[in-house]
């Protein structure tokens, strides 16, 4: 049941963007505002995603890359990709320094989609996953989570099945996971142990985003493709920071 909870929250993105309307952004012609993104609905989602990110204190390298890779697909769905990027990143630069407005911005969020309610259980179990990838549930991070919920106007017994199944995905992986041994972390990230420290950070960037699912099911990769490289990422995200560790990074 986990796997397969992972496998939808893999999908978000890709739901809300074909069921979103795209003519909104993409026909228009006129300069492209900080406003008009930062009160969208993908700004809206931007915003979230940087209150949580940043809620446990810090931003892990893991979600850093993750959110990057997200951000090419929320740049897509507005007509001038470029621009859009800069204001989403303002956007998520500001909103992860601020956590009094929460309820405001979910609010805000749930007005524009309120009668989808399957993306807005899609955009909590994402956030779930999110807060999930760097192997733990914070206790700040949940309570960012039941706040969105809250305004979402989603149950609690709702939110806590979701956070029951993310926890047995994760807590399967890390069980079954064998330690890997300095040469298999260096293979894994696909360079020398006598690398630089840059290429080292380099490697794992080129690993995240081959690996990450959004790219997978881009290229027409199955559910278990998908599957694999959501562990696969784990293990990369595992590798990287035993040898930042070893390094003294």
């Amino acid at each position: 049941m986990g796997y397969i909870l992972v496998l939808l929250v893999i999908g978000l993105f890709f739901w809300i963007f074909i069921s979103s309307n795209r003519g909104q952004f993409t026909t228009q012609t006129k300069p492209l505002s900080f406003e008009t993104v930062l009160y969208s609905e993908f700004g809206y989602i931007m915003a979230l995603i940087a209150k949580l990110a940043k809620s446990d204190g810090h931003v892990s390298e893991l979600e850093a890359e993750l959110i990057e890779n997200i951000l090419d697909d929320l740049c897509d769905e507005f007509h001038d990709p470029k621009t859009a990027r800069l204001h989403l990143k303002l956007i998520f630069a500001e909103e992860k320094e601020v956590q009094d407005n929460i309820t405001f911005v979910a609010t805000e969020l749930y007005k524009i989609i309120s009668d989808e309610s399957y993306k807005l259980h899609k955009i909590l179990e994402f956030l779930v996953n999110l807060a999930f990838i760097d192997g733990e549930l914070h206790t700040k991070e949940r309570a960012v989570i039941l706040e969105i919920a809250d305004a979402f106007y989603i149950d609690r017994a709702s939110v806590e099945s979701i956070f029951a199944q993310f926890d047995t995905f994760y807590g399967d992986y890390q069980e079954h996971h064998q330690a890997m041994d300095e040469t298999q972390m260096y293979k894994l990230l696909g360079v020398d142990q006598a690398c630089s420290d840059n290429e080292l950070k380099k490697a794992y960037k080129r690993g995240v985003k081959s690996h990450h699912p959004d790219v997978v099911m881009g290229k027409g990769g199955t559910q278990e493709d998908i599957k694999v490289a959501t562990q696969k990422l784990q293990e990369i995200n595992e590798a990287y920071e035993a040898i930042k560790k070893r390094r003294g990074l």
